[in-house]
């Protein structure tokens, strides 16, 4: 019985239905930024709960628990994210909040950059030039 339940839900297959899930979760998330230091979850709740349900506030706050300024709202209703892009620009704690849809992260989307020269430290080290003087080395090493 335990080999059937196996096969029917793998590792993979969950981990897909989670990141499916993260990904229509975002989809009701709003951040806001530029939320004054001293704002407390309960309060950026209250400035949001006109445009619908919020179920979730989380501040982000630095590895010093410093609040960073930017506030991530969940609402129960997609249609609810609408309604709070109005409140851009609105007033909380005396600061003008910038709001937007939380954005998503595509996975494979980051493109390479190559190094850019750096004039401090010269240019990158080329393994190929690396590998003949590390073998010259050697044959010295052996030799003496």
């Amino acid at each position: 019985m335990g080999a059937v339940i196996r096969r029917v839900f793998n590792t993979d297959t969950v981990a897909q239905l989670l990141d499916i899930g993260k990904l229509f979760q975002q989809s009701w998330t709003i951040v806001a930024m530029l939320v004054d230091y001293a704002c407390t979850p309960e309060e950026v709740q209250q400035h949001f709960q006109s445009c619908g349900t919020v179920n979730r506030v989380t501040i982000l706050t630095d590895k010093f628990g410093q609040p960073k300024g930017f506030a991530y709202v969940e609402f129960l209703e997609v249609e609810a994210v609408q309604e709070a892009l109005v409140l851009n620009e609105s007033e909380l704690h005396g600061r003008q909040l910038k709001v937007s849809p939380k954005r998503t992260n595509v996975p494979g989307m980051k493109q390479y950059r190559p190094s850019r020269f750096n004039p401090i430290h010269g240019l990158p080290v080329q393994e190929a030039i690396c590998a003949p003087l590390f073998l010259l080395s050697l044959w010295i090493w052996e030799g003496a």
